[in-house]
């Protein structure tokens, strides 16, 4: 079911009230980039930033000489990303559309990345546009902090849209397309492990922790 009128107004009013919380990346892109997406792609290539509002990853993705198409469903978000890029916006295809309609289109990806969005949904879709040989670098939460998160938000200790926790836990993974061994797993119960084999990824490399101030995209 694709998203209503009201929740692309929810994710415009959050980039609206708060637009200085959206300008560094994760610092999870920054070492996925230096322990994997450089050193297998030195060349650099072309990038998908799925809900990546105002262009966090999207703009330091393209600093790093990468050309990057960001999607996301909020018209604040995109346009505060077209404006946070700067001169670096002629890297950044900007697009405003709703992800839980997304198809793969005949254009594949050397990197496809995605930060506190999770829609099972689609799931299929986003490993067809991986190229042969690229990565998919992606970062949400456990089931465990979600059962966490249930605890709290009925104990008053969320405000809504972002969740915001005392304690939570968060899942970092880089794989690829093509299935065979994992290398460097360390999980968290096997939640990426069992995600990525039903779909056929090899999972490079899984990061697992418990933090204050994690967050999903509700």
């Amino acid at each position: 079911m694709r998203f209503s009128s009201s929740e692309r107004e929810h994710w415009n009013q959050k980039y609206r009230d708060a637009p200085e919380a959206w300008v560094e990346p994760d610092p999870f892109l920054p070492r996925a980039f230096a322990e994997y997406i450089r050193p297998s792609l030195p060349a650099g290539g072309h990038a998908l930033d799925l809900a990546g509002g105002a262009g966090r990853h999207s703009i330091w993705l393209a600093e790093q000489g990468w050309e990057v198409t960001l999607i996301d469903i909020s018209e604040t978000g995109v346009e505060q990303a077209r404006r946070n890029a700067g001169v670096g916006a002629s890297r950044v295809h900007f697009v405003i559309d709703d992800l839980t309609g997304f198809a793969a289109s005949q254009t594949q990806f050397d990197v496809v990345m995605a930060f506190f969005f999770l829609d099972r949904r689609i799931f299929t879709e986003i490993v067809k546009a991986i190229r042969p040989g690229g990565l998919l670098v992606y970062k949400a939460l456990t089931l465990a902090q979600l059962k966490l998160a249930e605890r709290s938000e009925r104990s008053g200790a969320f405000t809504g849209g972002w969740r915001t926790a005392a304690t939570g836990g968060w899942a970092g993974s880089i794989a690829l397309p093509g299935g065979g061994r994992e290398e460097g797993y360390g999980g968290t119960g096997g939640e990426e492990k069992s995600c990525v084999e039903n779909f056929g990824i090899q999972l490079l490399r899984a990061l697992a922790a418990f933090q204050s101030g994690a967050g999903h995209r509700t």
